[in-house]
């Protein structure tokens, strides 16, 4: 659910990032690939992955792209986007 994902968006920023979504950014140094996989790694309501039953797990990770796409757009391209 919603609530269940911002909970745990707030306690992985709070226990991982001192409680700031820049500082995540920051860390990944300006690449969009290093923060998907950031979000992925840190924030398990951010791994979108089904069972194919002829392929096995297929990773889609829409949520974090969404993400960092969200964040481009927010600071057009400047700063921390």
């Amino acid at each position: 659910t919603r609530v269940r994902l911002l909970r745990e968006v707030g306690s992985v920023l709070n226990d991982k990032y001192g409680g700031s979504a820049a500082r995540l950014v920051e860390e990944c140094g300006g690449s969009a690939v290093a923060l998907v996989a950031a979000v992925v790694r840190d924030f398990p309501g951010f791994r979108d992955e089904a069972h194919h039953p002829s392929v096995g797990k297929v990773q889609f990770y829409k949520r974090a792209q969404i993400f960092v796409g969200d964040v481009y757009g927010a600071l057009k391209g400047q700063g921390l986007g």
